[in-house]
């Protein structure tokens, strides 16, 4: 059992060494700007990020985990404040018997945004878990039962999402096209939404590739392009309006756009319907 409270610099490589063979480890993680790659073969990660304010605008928090096998990726900030939670395969299996945890419906639930009133619940088992590890071997039965509400509350968490979501879309490729949705206009590049999802550009781009079609860039454009060409061919607007609607800084980036996407000019576009 490892339970560390620590805030130095963080090296993952090391951690994940220490935690390979543990059946239960908890560590807090400050003061970083680590791209965290974290997975093990026999166990689950489970890394809470705390929600902060970033130049007096709310983050939410976030909860990532990794099951046996599989690596996740973050991209963490010097602000940030992780709590990463091991629990051996073994451990899951007895405590979660019958779990989404267990089932293949989990790979689709990689990550949760927006906990909103799970995540003070969760920070507060987190916090009380450590504590508890760090009282040593005499509080075997609150780790326990710590362990199991926390798992408790993440299966009830896939169970919920299970049920209302469809889409064979991992949440974090769902939340990266409201983003979109949102922030398109004023944000083209695929490092603002890394950023904002609390990935790496590179893990991004290898969701886009696999479950898109498409890297994040090309995915991105082919949105704008799609409304650049309902506004030339659907509305009155001018070429000009249209510039700044899609938020192009002047004409001659859009038409730069337009020509390296398609090979035709506004005009064309707009004649060809």
């Amino acid at each position: 059992m490892i339970v560390d409270n620590s805030l130095p610099e963080i090296h993952i490589e090391q951690v994940l060494e220490a935690e390979q063979s543990q059946p239960l480890a908890y560590r807090v993680l400050s003061g970083t700007t680590e791209c965290i790659d974290f997975g093990l073969e026999n166990a689950y990660m489970f890394l809470l990020l705390e929600q902060t304010r970033i130049e007096g605008t709310q983050q939410d928090s976030r909860l990532y985990f990794s099951i046996p096998g599989q690596q996740q990726s973050i991209q963490l900030r010097v602000e940030d404040t992780a709590h990463l939670l091991t629990v051996s395969n073994d451990l899951v299996s007895l405590f979660m018997s019958n779990s989404h945890l267990l089932g293949p419906s989990i790979t689709a639930y990689m990550v949760f945004p927006k906990l909103q009133h799970q995540y003070r619940l969760l920070l507060i088992d987190f916090s009380l878990l450590g504590k508890a590890m760090s009282a040593g071997a005499r509080d075997q039965q609150a780790i326990h039962l710590r362990t199991r509400l926390i798992l408790k509350m993440i299966d009830d968490l896939i169970g919920r999402g299970t049920a209302i979501e469809s889409s064979l879309l991992p949440r974090v490729l769902l939340e990266f096209n409201e983003l979109l949705n949102q922030h398109i206009v004023a944000h083209k590049e695929a490092s603002y939404y890394a950023e904002a999802l609390y990935i790496s550009r590179s893990h991004l781009n290898m969701l886009s590739k696999k479950y898109l079609g498409m890297s994040t860039k090309a995915y991105i454009d082919e949105l704008v392009l799609q409304e650049a060409r309902s506004l030339l061919v659907h509305s009155s607007l001018s070429t000009k309006e249209i510039t700044f609607r899609l938020g192009f800084k002047c004409m001659a980036s859009f038409a730069h756009f337009l020509k390296s996407k398609t090979g035709l000019t506004s005009k064309q576009i707009r004649k060809l319907g």
